[in-house]
């Protein structure tokens, strides 16, 4: 089994009774490969073609005939009477058929376990991209509840210059104005914070504990990658290319089948039939 295709122990979904809880970001990541419906289809596509190679390996099953009848003699001379008759069967399939069907089969599971690696990389990807989309949202949040209060302490001071004739009405309402303004992008940012985490939790299939928050910063550090490391990565464990390879053998795999299908399997048959005569 190639390295993309490795079972990988998934961080267990933390659950406390009150308060709270703060996942990391691997915590994060873990549950929804735990729980992500596309990921679980694709593994169980893994399953049904890791059957096929069981069945493609299976050998043919023997055959068991059994007739009963009777015999009506067609001249004066003849016997009449019951006539039974039974027989078995074992189909020697050619070995070449048999090999290349085995053959793609086992094609067939490698590109299965491809795919699994694709989605699964692909979904962490995604998780990544909205986890720090969801860190960015909070930190838009939180810049527009601090220009709301700086606002509102402006429009205290400005109401106080009104009131006590040292600045026009005018001035008021235009305090009035910028507040409502910056309190509609405050709503506007907490929405947009609750959408991340709504697309997060559908990712999980909506097993993630409620009220959870991240324990992560946009200014976390990411590992770097040597540019050789990667393209060596790339080119070896590539889950799309391993299973690009996978579909190329396993084509060739069912043309020898289908060559080898040429060539008819040997039959082995033993009967015995009893009749009055």
């Amino acid at each position: 089994m190639h390295a993309w295709a490795q079972p990988v122990a998934e961080p267990a979904v933390i659950q406390l009774p009150q308060g709270r809880l703060s996942l990391t970001l691997p915590e994060l990541v873990g549950t929804i490969l735990v729980h992500n419906p596309g990921l679980q289809i694709a593994r169980r596509v893994q399953e049904q073609a890791a059957a096929g190679v069981t069945t493609a390996g299976a050998l043919p099953n023997p055959k068991l005939e059994w007739s009963d009848g009777r015999q009506y003699p067609a001249v004066a001379t003849g016997n009449s009477g019951a006539v039974t008759g039974w027989g078995v069967s074992q189909l020697i399939e050619n070995p070449a058929l048999r090999s290349a069907r085995m053959a793609a089969a086992q094609h067939g599971l490698r590109s299965s376990e491809a795919q699994v690696g694709l989605t699964r990389a692909e979904l962490v990807a995604l998780v990544r991209s909205r986890a720090y989309e969801y860190l960015l949202r909070l930190e838009e949040a939180q810049a527009a509840v601090e220009e709301l209060a700086l606002l509102e302490q402006t429009r205290e001071r400005v109401r106080l210059r009104v009131e006590s004739g040292e600045a026009a009405r005018y001035e008021i309402i235009k305090a009035d104005a910028e507040f409502i303004s910056a309190r509609q992008r405050q709503r506007s940012a907490q929405l947009a914070v609750e959408q991340v985490r709504i697309r997060l939790n559908q990712l999980a299939a909506g097993q993630l504990p409620p009220g959870w928050t991240l324990r992560a910063s946009l200014d976390d550090a990411l590992p770097a990658l040597q540019r050789e490391q990667l393209r060596e990565q790339v080119q070896s464990n590539n889950p799309e290319l391993v299973g690009l390879r996978a579909d190329v053998e396993r084509k060739q795999a069912r043309v020898r089948e289908a060559s080898a299908g040429r060539w008819p399997g040997v039959e082995l048959r033993y009967t015995e039939m009893r009749d009055p005569d």
